[in-house]
């Protein structure tokens, strides 16, 4: 493995996104097939086919990947079932290029990554989506969330 690849393997242990649950639903088996930035996090990323059996997969996940390269309609319409009456935790989209020019906010996805992302840029969404989940379940708790070192 080369020495950036384990540079940045190192990275995201160290920054905390080792303890995430990822699921992705695609019909692929191999995560590298769909994303292969994924296959140097540190979390597993689980694979499941997005059909209604596998929808409580999402139950105990930090975040749902939806490989979103071939059939943005289909992709769409998960994400919609996913944010809308099911709980689920923050969405990202997996996206080739031509896909980010049609994706809107009533999708319901948090954020996309391209399939070509790189292992830091993967790692850097999942660990900004994760805070952003953590402070926006902290503020519906009723807790008080500070945005830096002063208040």
């Amino acid at each position: 493995m080369c020495m950036w690849f384990t540079e940045v393997r190192n990275l995201t242990a160290a920054e905390g996104v080792r303890s995430m649950r990822v699921i992705m639903f695609t019909h692929e088996g191999d995560v590298a097939t769909v994303l292969p930035s994924a296959s140097f996090l540190d979390s597993h990323v689980e694979c499941r086919p997005p059909t209604p059996a596998f929808y409580s997969a999402i139950d105990d996940a930090d975040v749902v990947m939806v490989d979103a390269r071939g059939d943005l309609m289909r992709a769409r319409a998960l994400c919609q079932l996913l944010s809308g009456p099911m709980d689920c935790p923050p969405i990202i989209l997996v996206m080739e290029e031509g896909g980010a020019a049609v994706v809107q906010p009533d999708w319901g996805a948090s954020d996309f990554v391209m399939a070509g992302a790189t292992p830091a840029e993967l790692s850097a969404r999942l660990r900004l989506l994760r805070a952003r989940s953590l402070r926006g379940a902290a503020r519906a708790a009723g807790r008080p969330q500070g945005r830096g070192l002063l208040r």
